[in-house]
């Protein structure tokens, strides 16, 4: 197949298929933008309705997750429990401690691993 001067369907065909291998939205976004640029059409296969149509049901199908849990530095926190409120143990408050020891023994059940 000529990707210069194809049909529509038949890219649509091939977007389909990167789809279907379980390509993102906007890699498929990527392809076509690719072929476009090298399409002798006068119309761009990018600005095309089935194109665009396709493109929106793509993201439906396959919707961009953004992880909902913040970053944050095991590290960072590890210091802040052994600050002044924390440490030494012998004379901080017992709230305090039991958050420290609950913290602990989450870090120490909780794989590390995604």
């Amino acid at each position: 197949v000529d990707p210069v001067s194809c049909p529509i369907s038949t890219i649509l065909c091939f977007l389909q298929q990167l789809l279907e291998d379980g390509k993102s939205a906007s890699t498929l976004k990527v392809y076509l933008a690719a072929i476009s640029a090298c399409h002798d059409k006068i119309v761009s296969p990018r600005a095309h309705f089935l194109a665009i149509h396709f493109l929106k049901g793509a993201r439906r199908l396959r919707p961009l997750i953004k992880d909902t849990i913040p970053a944050w530095d095991l590290e960072l926190v590890l210091k802040g429990l052994s600050g002044a409120a924390f440490e030494p143990i012998s004379t901080m408050e017992l709230r305090f401690l039991s958050l420290k020891v609950a913290f602990h023994v989450v870090i120490r059940d909780t794989p590390l691993s995604k």
